[in-house]
């Protein structure tokens, strides 16, 4: 499954439902793309406690649990770019330039 595919299917399957009345309630444009935020932050955040703690000299690094914050880092990013308050950002598009970009790939290539 693509990027795209994946932000296609995320905007047909992700609802509302178990969100509070009072989130529901709000009418900022950028509402949905501050609450992916915030979850891009959870992820960050767990992941960096487990860096923390191995650091000194805890846990290591789970491979499930890291899989799933890497997951939400993901998914949290799809959503981002489905909820950009401006209109919705081709992620597909938009990983492939960044990839070109920071690879000092040419464009052709």
């Amino acid at each position: 499954m693509t990027l795209s595919e994946i932000q296609k299917e995320l905007e047909k399957t992700w609802t509302l439902e178990s969100y509070s009345e009072e989130f529901k309630a709000g009418k900022l444009p950028y509402r949905d793309f501050d609450h992916a935020l915030k979850h891009v932050m959870k992820a960050t955040g767990k992941l960096v406690s487990m860096v923390e703690e191995a650091d000194h000299g805890g846990e290591s690094f789970p491979a499930q649990r890291v899989a799933n914050y890497i997951a939400d880092l993901v998914i949290c990013g799809i959503r981002l770019a489905s909820k950009h308050p401006y209109g919705q950002i081709d992620i597909e598009s938009a990983v492939m330039a960044r990839i070109r970009e920071k690879a000092d790939v040419p464009k052709g290539g």
